[in-house]
């Protein structure tokens, strides 16, 4: 974990990921955040199916 964090410093995109997520949020009201947050998260069985399928395709 310390290599990847070493570069993505170098190569700038952690400042491109703050810049992306965190200074776009600024125009949001309070009941936008709640319901962005309360929003279902991605499914794991859904994940696991899609890994599956990707072996499966592959041979």
């Amino acid at each position: 974990m310390k290599f990847f964090n070493k570069v993505s410093d170098y190569f700038g995109l952690t400042k491109l990921k703050e810049r992306l997520y965190y200074e776009d949020n600024d125009g949001l009201s309070e009941a936008d955040r709640e319901y962005i947050n309360r929003i279902k998260g991605q499914n794991p069985f859904g994940i696991i199916s899609m890994f599956i399928g990707g072996v499966s395709f592959a041979f």
